[in-house]
């Protein structure tokens, strides 16, 4: 019981307290709302729960279609659990990430001070164990980097898999001394490949990387008594690449690639014209402007732009969903804490490896995309910068000072952290939260709120216009899972590598510019099907409405704006 109760533990579990009230405090209402990859999550898991199939009957699928882009599974068979306890709603789907930031925290602190272990201390030997706690610091910095915090409330698979990474690279690191650790390190890298797709780029690469820098640790463990765990590792990661590889050959797990690619009929058309429009003789044309030249080009592009400052404050076409734009995603202190944890790592190079390895190779996946640089995909590089950082305030250490000048300066840094993080915090509940609902699909709730006082024998038709309403109408009204996997019940089709839903029974989605502006009482579905809507509520943007529209209901955003109205067909 003492050595559960020691300062150290008490520090860390008020560290890992801290992190859980941040990432949870008001997870129902921040982000403002649930935008549709949510919902996908947690109507699928809610799916499993009561029928053991996804939405299109799939039994217990390995990877879920979802509208097309195929999901990973590992987030939402685990969301299954806080429906159970919780029901469908926003808390539950956003519960499991709230989780998964806050156990990163306990996370970071093993793996910093694994690491550090490797690290000598300064002259005297007494900051690192006395005076300094690395892993408590990483702890504390992660709890507090707007980037982490950030991603930690959303349901998002990205941040679950970057907590399986943050203890899988813990686990990795161990096992260099205590060989047992091969097989846990083993599981959790196979749970990363079927969290988030960037571990199926960064995990491969890391691994044959690190076995190659640790090849001389490694290699002898295997004719040593421990040969039996890194054989069954060997195997653990051999059977959850099996899966990928189906996947990969049925086309499935490249699905939302093919949406990202670099390579697409517009770039090789860019290709194309660039040749063409070149003045140098041939066959330098050729040679300049194909493919392979456009993609190594591009890549290295988006690569380094994930090192910059345009990156690192989100000023370049920044993504809403995963990021305050404008925002410097770690906070100024922590970016100076890491640029000097960046020096002090280059003087200690060889023992700085494996971190350097892991934050060089962590946008690796990112790259290979062609949007611009956003805060998700990058997401492994969050405990690389957070532990440099944490090195580079122990690094001040090493100045000569009287004992107090140290622990002063370190007080000063953490007040600095803290302060900068408390303006984030407030800039995210209070700015970016009602200007950027739209971002977030913000209206959907409140729509089918009202329409539940409606009449239910009226048909009701509901515009695309936000983005896949059949999934937020499935979601907020708890539609019995059956409905909706029943073929019969429902109209569905494939378009543009992408699956749309027209009508679930007598509920249809249309996009806007289907919405007649004369007096009707029919529309015309996408899946040109012509259906009866006489006396149907129709849920429109204010955009376009026929002429025999009666507005019942007005659903506002958060900036004063109509993001809704809905009003009965005359």
């Amino acid at each position: 019981m003492k050595r559960i109760l020691t300062k150290t533990n008490i520090v860390l579990a008020l560290i890992t307290l801290l992190a859980g009230v941040l990432r949870f405090y008001r997870l129902s209402d921040t982000p403002p709302s649930l935008n549709w990859d949510e919902i996908s999550h947690g109507y699928n898991a809610f799916s499993i729960l009561k029928t053991g199939r996804d939405e299109w009957g799939e039994f217990l699928p390995a990877i879920f279609r979802a509208y097309g882009d195929y999901k990973l599974p590992v987030y939402i068979y685990f969301t299954t659990l806080p429906i159970a306890v919780f029901g469908l709603n926003a808390f539950a789907v956003r519960c499991l990430s709230a989780l998964a930031g806050t156990l990163a925290i306990p996370g970071i602190y093993l793996l910093s001070n694994e690491f550090a272990k490797t690290i000598p201390s300064p002259a005297k030997g007494r900051a690192q164990g006395e005076v300094f706690n690395i892993g408590l610091i990483s702890a504390l910095l992660l709890s507090i980097t707007p980037w982490h915090f950030f991603i930690s409330r959303p349901a998002l698979e990205a941040n679950s898999c970057l907590t399986l990474l943050i203890f899988a690279f813990y686990f990795s690191l161990r096992a260099l001394k205590h060989p047992g650790s091969w097989v846990p390190a083993a599981i959790l890298w196979a749970l990363s490949l079927h969290t988030y797709n960037t571990a199926r780029i960064f995990v491969p690469v890391f691994i044959f990387c690190f076995i190659l820098i640790q090849k001389n640790t490694i290699l002898p463990l295997l004719r040593g008594r421990y040969r039996g765990g890194l054989y069954v590792s060997v195997l653990i990661i051999f059977l959850a690449v099996l899966p990928i590889i189906t996947q990969a050959l049925s086309g499935t797990a490249l699905a939302r690639y093919d949406k990202l690619s670099i390579i697409n009929p517009d770039t090789v058309h860019q290709i194309g014209l660039a040749r063409q429009g070149s003045t140098l003789p041939a066959p330098l044309p050729r040679l300049l402007h194909n493919r392979p030249v456009y993609f190594v080009a591009t890549v290295s592009q988006n690569y380094l732009a994930y090192f910059s400052p345009l990156f690192l404050y989100q000023t370049k076409d920044a993504q809403a969903q995963f990021a305050i734009p404008g925002v410097n995603l770690l906070g100024l202190p922590i970016t100076v804490l890491f640029l000097l944890g960046l020096g002090f790592g280059l003087r200690h190079w060889k023992l700085f490896t494996p971190l350097y390895l892991w934050l060089l190779l962590s946008p690796l996946a990112a790259a290979l995309t062609n949007s611009p640089p956003q805060a998700l995909r990058p997401m492994p590089m969050i405990p690389a910068i957070v532990i440099f950082a944490a090195f580079g305030l122990f690094s001040s250490f090493q100045i000569p000072r009287a004992q107090v000048s140290r622990i002063v300066l370190a007080t000063g840094l953490v007040l600095f952290c803290l302060y900068s993080f408390s303006h984030y915090f407030n800039l995210y509940f209070n700015y970016y939260r009602p200007n950027y609902s739209q971002s977030w699909q913000y209206g959907y709730a409140q729509v089918f709120d009202y329409l539940s006082t409606l009449d239910p024998a009226k048909p009701i038709v509901i515009t695309k216009a936000l983005g896949e309403p059949h999934e937020f109408y499935a979601f907020y009204t708890q539609l019995d899972p059956k409905k909706l996997q029943d073929a019969n019940n429902t109209t569905r089709f494939y378009q543009s590598k992408w699956w749309w839903t027209d009508r679930i029974g007598s509920v249809y989605f249309v996009n806007d510019w289907e919405i007649p502006t004369t007096a009707t009482s029919s529309v015309t579905l996408e899946s040109k099907s012509v259906v009866d809507i006489s006396h149907a509520y129709l849920v429109t943007t204010g955009a376009r409405f026929p002429a025999n529209f009666v507005p019942k209901k007005v659903i506002d955003g958060l900036q004063n704006d109509i993001v809704f109205i809905v009003g009965l067909l005359k």
